[in-house]
């Protein structure tokens, strides 16, 4: 019969057990081989055998790594404090992984999809999206079926395409929370103007021309818009960080800035009605309103 002693020093291994079993030892990159490819064993601390249920880790060094097609799933990949390179993915490839993409210092770059459960970047991480391609699921993508988590740099790069009226990129899938604290986006030709209005709800951003309204609020910080008709997809980017979606809806809209100085208000959408007609403006909110720069893409006015 085990003695008290005994079963509880049996109960403390049982239970370590229990404890060591459930963490995660991920590999940690060290830049051993002669490539800089992800799969490589020798470029991992001790040489280990890499595979899809690898969990990585990558702290420090300035390489640019390739995730190359040897795997196209791991586990989970966490580019660290430390890390200042570039891990690109393998040209239009899609990759997995299975659990948590972080993303708190350097750049990941994808011209593809990457499925992940959840993705997490940090004020000091960049995430670079190719667009190559204009049919959807074949430019870059984070495809999460958990959260995304965003801060630090977006940046957008056009690979030769022409951009027009009504293009629609789909960048991120999954759960949204934060903002970038950088944007970087394609330069576009003529009238045409980046919609970034939906990009931290629905994850797309859009080309389109829109009305272009100049404001400037040494005359009055609020600023109201009146829209009426008939309206469809109708996004207000104040100029500010802040935005309206009225969608179909005609009202008036209102933005109050937080700093005396000149904004462009840029309205996109179809939408065939603007200004007060036989309505009255509410006179110290609309003094702000300095001209419109930009009309050509409303339709009926």
């Amino acid at each position: 019969m085990l003695s008290i002693s005994q079963a509880l020093n049996r109960l403390l291994v049982f239970l370590l057990l229990i404890l060591f079993s459930n963490v995660i030892l991920a590999e940690t990159w060290d830049s051993g081989a002669a490539n800089d490819n992800l799969s490589e064993s020798g470029n991992w601390v001790g040489d280990p055998v890499i595979s899809t249920g690898s969990d990585l880790l990558i702290n420090s060094t300035t390489d640019s790594i390739v995730w190359d097609i040897g795997f196209t799933t791991y586990s989970s990949l966490d580019l660290a404090s430390g890390f200042g390179g570039t891990v690109t993915g393998a040209l239009d490839t899609n990759l997995t992984i299975t659990n948590a993409l972080t993303n708190s210092a350097g750049t990941f770059a994808t011209d593809a999809v990457v499925g992940v459960n959840t993705y997490t970047q940090g004020s000091s991480g960049t995430l670079n999206l190719t667009l190559d391609e204009k049919t959807d699921g074949l430019y870059g993508r984070i495809n999460a079926s958990g959260s995304v988590s965003v801060d630090g740099t977006l940046t957008i790069t056009n690979a030769g395409l022409t951009f027009a009226d009504g293009d629609t990129f789909d960048l991120f899938n999954g759960t949204i929370s934060g903002t970038f604290d950088t944007l970087n986006l394609p330069a576009l030709t003529g009238n045409l103007q980046w919609n970034t209005v939906d990009l931290y709800t629905t994850g797309e951003i859009s080309v389109g021309e829109p009305m272009m309204i100049s404001v400037d609020t040494n005359n009055g910080l609020t600023v109201d818009i009146r829209l009426f008709g008939t309206l469809s997809n109708v996004d207000i980017d104040w100029g500010d960080g802040n935005v309206a979606t009225p969608g179909s809806t005609a009202s008036t809209y209102s933005n109050t800035y937080v700093s005396d100085t000149t904004y462009t208000i840029k309205i996109f959408g179809s939408f065939t009605g603007y200004g007060w007609g036989v309505n009255n403006p509410v006179a110290a909110n609309v003094t702000a309103i300095t001209g419109v720069t930009q009309w050509n893409a409303v339709s009926g006015v």
